[in-house]
């Protein structure tokens, strides 16, 4: 942890801050969830969130999203619908398809270990100092803003 007036230098190159915040965060989830015993794997609880987050999708889309196979993703999906945590569903618009989506089982799953990982992270946050804790806020401000700039372009690029 730094001292609370320790001045930290504004960094002149997007790349390398938009890499540290990806590895950063993937590691904070990483180590956090690490630490619990949690039933879901983080690919679980990725395809649930895209799930929660976008509602029931083809599998090939959720693959696309997931940044992983088909193949994979129907073995992911599998073991997840014999846990209960998603449903195949027919497609409305298209007879011949199949949509996934999450159970309420899922979601609440999904929930719980999103608040187990939460309390111990903020065992951690409880002992920074108010200054620090005032700059975390003011930052996670400025992620949701980039989430949702993201998120615009993404559905844009899919209309």
């Amino acid at each position: 942890m730094q001292p609370e007036n320790t001045h930290v230098a504004v960094r002149e190159d997007p790349h390398g801050l938009a890499l540290d915040l990806v590895l950063s965060s993937t590691r904070l989830v990483r180590s956090v969830s690490s630490m619990l015993d949690i039933p879901l794997s983080l690919a679980q609880s990725r395809a649930l969130a895209t799930l929660r987050d976008e509602g029931p999708l083809r599998v090939s889309l959720l693959a696309r999203q997931q940044r992983c196979s088909q193949p994979s993703m129907t073995t992911l999906v599998d073991r997840m619908e014999s846990a209960g945590l998603v449903r195949r569903t027919t497609d409305p618009l298209d007879g011949r398809a199949v949509l996934v989506g999450a159970t309420p089982a899922g979601l609440e799953m999904l929930e719980s270990a999103a608040a187990a990982i939460a309390d111990t992270l903020a065992r951690t946050l409880e002992r920074l100092p108010a200054g620090e804790l005032a700059d975390l806020e003011r930052g996670l401000a400025v992620v949701r803003h980039i989430t949702d700039d993201v998120r615009a372009a993404r559905s844009a690029t899919h209309a």
